[in-house]
């Protein structure tokens, strides 16, 4: 429940962004849109990062947690917008309700691929794998 509570906040900051970056632009060109769902997706990943490590995962912020943080992100970008791209191409959309609607659902297979690796690799429990790689001590 607290993954879906951080999703939904980092998703609001991401959608407000990407809105704020492309309102009176009537129909943006795709190269305008790439670049404000990056942008935006940028904000929100670091309005995500901040509360998982805090609520979600109850995990410590430190240097090596960020960067697999950074590193999952950045690949669930590149999905985020490979599923934009590709939705533009096939639905070929009309106004801004259109574009949200392929935002929306792009943002299912990043969020996907996001939880997954947060769970397992940004903010991996460090007491188990210390225990896993010292099982002697775990025991004592």
């Amino acid at each position: 429940m607290r993954f879906l509570g951080v999703g939904i906040a980092a998703t609001a900051t991401d959608f407000l962004i990407f809105n704020l970056a492309i309102a009176g632009t009537g129909d943006p060109p795709a190269g305008r849109v790439l670049l404000a769902n990056s942008f935006a997706f940028a904000c929100g990943t670091f309005v995500g990062y901040m509360l998982n490590a805090r609520l979600t995962f109850r995990a410590r912020s430190d240097r090596g947690s960020l960067a697999r943080y950074v590193i999952v992100a950045t690949t669930g970008a590149a999905l985020y917008n490979g599923a934009i791209i590709a939705l533009i191409r096939v639905a070929d959309p009309d106004g801004l309700i259109a574009l949200n609607l392929i935002k929306l659902a792009s943002v299912a297979l990043s969020a996907t691929w996001n939880f997954c690796g947060f769970a397992f690799f940004a903010f991996r429990d460090q007491r188990t794998q210390t225990q896993a790689a010292t099982p002697h001590e775990a025991r004592l």
